[in-house]
């Protein structure tokens, strides 16, 4: 059965290194064959690129023959990875993102729309392009964190509060040479204000109440009022805490530890229905 047009194949093979861009379907075909020691026709694609990686060809086998596509790049260059092998193996979901935008996760979005900020995504195999977050988390998790026990985030706030003004912000930096703390006073009045509402990190998805009057979450089966038997209702997952929701209808879903309270940002449509702490 022939490939549809336009379906990615099953596997993508990226020649490392540069070609010349001039070879044609059998000049290629030949250089798989001799430095790849692959055949053009298993089914697979290959792609090939020139020196300065603004131009790419892509040999594909249909099941009846080979396709030769060419793609010039008038400004900027193709990312290319870089190996010690001659190949470099590219997943299906991989080589559609080469040519599409990115798909980020909603709820991701929803978190840089919520605090005003971008996402921007590195390209395929150039994690160097992203920042340097981890360099910081250690050294908070070396420097702050190590050795000492967890309690309540109320006075891990105060420890780390102290610990940012006695320690890390007035030290020198290693990359900048310079203090934090100097660095803020300057930096600042360019900053935006953080949105001082916080994030719903409310996790939402559907359920049907049992005929025992019972949901499932996470293996957890919890009871919810007799008159939800059979009915649809939408679970909202908090780290503490699970919420119930069932269109305009309030109670209690079990005894203590049990708090009732409208959350933050109800539901389109539908009132809170119950909430319970959740332990463990």
């Amino acid at each position: 059965m022939n490939a549809p047009l336009g379906a990615a194949p099953e596997r993508i093979w990226l020649a490392v290194e540069a070609v010349d861009i001039r070879l044609g379907i059998d000049g290629l075909s030949a250089r798989i064959q001799a430095s790849l020691g692959r055949s053009p026709c298993d089914g697979t694609a290959y792609a090939f690129t020139n020196r300065r990686h603004s131009r790419l060809k892509l040999l594909v086998w249909d099941g009846t023959g080979v396709w030769l596509s060419q793609r010039r790049l008038h400004r900027g260059y193709f990312t290319w990875p870089s190996a010690s092998d001659p190949v470099f193996a590219l997943t299906a979901a991989q080589w559609r993102w080469r040519g599409e935008p990115p798909v980020f996760n909603p709820r991701d979005l929803d978190f840089a729309r919520h605090y005003g900020f971008e996402i921007v995504a590195c390209n395929v195999c150039r994690g160097n392009e992203k920042g340097r977050a981890e360099r910081g988390v250690g050294y908070v998790k070396h420097n702050f964190l190590q050795g000492r026990e967890l309690p309540e985030f109320a006075a891990l706030n105060s420890a780390a509060a102290l610990w940012l003004e006695t320690v890390a912000n007035v030290r020198v930096h290693g990359e900048t040479h310079r203090r934090p703390v100097d660095l803020w006073t300057e930096e600042r009045a360019f900053l935006q204000a953080v949105n001082p509402r916080p994030f719903d990190v409310g996790r939402v998805m559907t359920a049907r109440a049992d005929r025992q009057f019972r949901v499932t979450f996470e293996g957890n089966r919890y009871s919810v009022p007799a008159r939800f038997a059979g009915c649809p209702v939408v679970l909202k997952a908090y780290p503490d805490r699970l919420c119930v929701y069932r269109e305009e209808q309030l109670s209690l879903l079990q005894n203590s530890p049990v708090r009732v309270a409208a959350p933050q940002h109800p539901l389109s449509g539908s009132d809170f229905c119950c909430e319970r702490s959740l332990s463990g």
